[in-house]
This record gives structure tokens, sequence and C-alpha cells, in this order.
């Protein structure tokens, strides 16, 4: 598997790791389970293995920032920041679909 480097764009390895991530925190927060988004970015990291936490929770705040674009909401404490790669768009709607949130 091609691994990314930090500084370089995000593989879709990466990607596809980063956005479930998210979409099971936004499950775990419909669902009134708590969690430590810290802890999350910190084990995303060590998984992607070529990315730093502060990377992977901007990567996150890329995903609210999607999600806002779409029209839906987006989880809190990951406030929505622009100038992502088209890339994750595409990873998000897919996530959207697959979970069915959109048809």
């Amino acid at each position: 598997m091609h691994r990314g480097v930090t500084g370089k764009p995000w593989t879709d390895e990466e990607i596809s790791a980063v956005v479930e991530s998210y979409f099971e925190m936004l499950t775990m927060d419909s669902e009134g389970r708590s969690f430590v988004k810290a802890a999350i970015y910190r084990d995303l990291a060590v998984k992607i293995g070529s990315r730093n936490t502060k990377s992977v929770e901007r990567k996150m705040s890329n995903i609210s920032a999607v999600l806002v674009s779409l029209g839906f909401p987006y989880l809190r404490g990951l406030a929505p920041s622009s100038n992502y790669q088209r890339s994750l768009q595409v990873f998000v709607q897919a996530e959207l679909k697959r979970s069915r949130i959109v048809e």
C-alpha cells in the first residue's frame, strides 16, 4: 500500500481512514456516546503513519467544511476549514451514501 508523506497530498488510503473515523465520531455523537477526539486523532496518526496528530485534526476540519458545503451539519468542536483536496469531497459524498444519509 502506498503511504503519503507529510507535506505531500493525502493518499486515497489516508483520506478514507480519516473520513471513516469522522463518521464514526458523528455516529457516536448522535447516539450520545462519549469519546475523546484527541485520542482518536492520535490513534489515527499512528495507523496512517505518515501524518501527525495536528495534520489529522486539520483534515477533520476540512471534512466539516465539505459537509457544510453539501448542506449537512458537522461535528461539534471541528470548525470547518476550507482549502481541501477535491478528492476529499468525493470520499465524504461516498460515505454519506454508504451510511444512507444521502440516497
